[in-house]
């Protein structure tokens, strides 16, 4: 989409398929694509790169009740100041395996992580703020050292696996403007260089 341009989306959107590297949807403007509720996008399958380009900050936004599911391709943000923007009760679902999602310096809404043989150890200096974080299939460790905000709840399902392993000293802050509830049939695990601050009354 050129300069001057927008498009909503309220249907599905899928990149998909061997040799879809050149496929990409891109918006020359901020909030130049809109996911509406209801609607979704997949980095599908065979996709390389990144899925929304890396030029313009902000040109893709995710409203509440849309979702992006990432199968494979490189991460939605690109850039530093993110392409992509998640707005609060939007989805980031990853279901491919081999995929490695960007973590450190990034702002999402919810998150699930739904594959089975995902292994992922995520490192970087920079703050991740998540609302709601599942997961559903496969190891999630989140050994960043520039702070983690959770600002909703916490599910691990049966086998799966949620880890916080810092090199050194970082910060789990609880900080949600709502009861916030950690729900545990899998594993979740510590070390000790992982500090937790509650900032309000928790249920676990």
């Amino acid at each position: 989409l050129a300069t001057g341009t927008n498009g909503i989306v309220d249907g599905l959107v899928s990149l998909i398929g061997t040799g879809a590297t050149v496929h990409k949807l891109t918006a020359a403007d901020a909030d130049g694509v809109s996911f509406n509720t209801s609607s979704k996008f997949v980095a599908g399958a065979g996709l390389s790169g990144n899925p929304f380009g890396n030029v313009t900050a902000g040109s893709v936004v995710f409203i509440s009740g849309s979702e992006m599911e990432q199968v494979s391709g490189a991460n939605p943000f690109a850039i530093a100041a993110g392409v992509v923007t998640f707005q609060t009760g939007s989805l980031y679902k990853i279901t491919g395996a081999t995929f490695t999602p960007s973590f450190s310096g990034r702002t999402y809404a919810n998150v699930q992580i739904d594959a089975v043989g995902y292994s992922v150890s995520s490192t970087g200096g920079s703050p991740l703020s998540i609302d709601d974080l599942t997961i559903t299939n496969g190891t999630q460790n989140l050994n960043l050292t520039g702070g983690i905000s959770i600002k909703g709840n916490i599910s691990v399902a049966a086998g799966a696996t949620l880890g916080f392993s810092p090199a050194t000293a970082n910060t789990l802050f609880f900080n949600g403007t709502a009861s916030q509830s950690i729900n545990n049939l899998g594993t979740i695990s510590f070390n000790g260089n992982l500090n937790v601050n509650m900032n309000m009354n928790i249920n676990r």
